[in-house]
């Protein structure tokens, strides 16, 4: 277990520390913060109702943080944004939880880039 969340982290770390506004990494929080893509994942996570609000909350800063960040094309707003969500998410969920929402952002991430990968060939 140890070592899965050690490779999770360094997965997140990577994709936060790459500087560059990619959409694919945007689209993540983006689909995230889309009603019926957050329920299911509310209820994945199995979070309480303050807890849903909480994150509720932290998905549309960080929505309006990296559409800043995209307008100015800030790289460093764009990663700033992004440690706020991550940030956050952890201090508001429980350890299982937090690591089960790094292993949905990683699946997420690594689906997308499958989808891409497979359709330019």
């Amino acid at each position: 277990m140890k070592k899965m969340m050690l490779v999770l982290v360094v997965f997140v770390a990577g994709v936060v520390s790459t500087y560059a506004i990619n959409p694919v990494e945007t689209g993540v929080f983006y689909t995230f913060n889309n009603e019926p893509v957050f329920n299911r994942l509310m209820k994945y996570l199995n979070v309480d109702d303050e807890q849903a609000d909480n994150l509720k909350y932290i998905f549309e800063t960080t929505a309006s943080k990296m559409q800043t960040a995209a307008k100015s094309d800030n790289d460093v707003a764009y990663s700033k944004a992004v440690n706020f969500n991550l940030a956050n998410a952890r201090n508001i969920l429980t350890h299982s939880q937090y690591i089960k929402y790094l292993s949905m952002i990683n699946i997420t991430l690594t689906n997308r880039y499958q989808e891409i990968a497979l359709g330019e060939k």
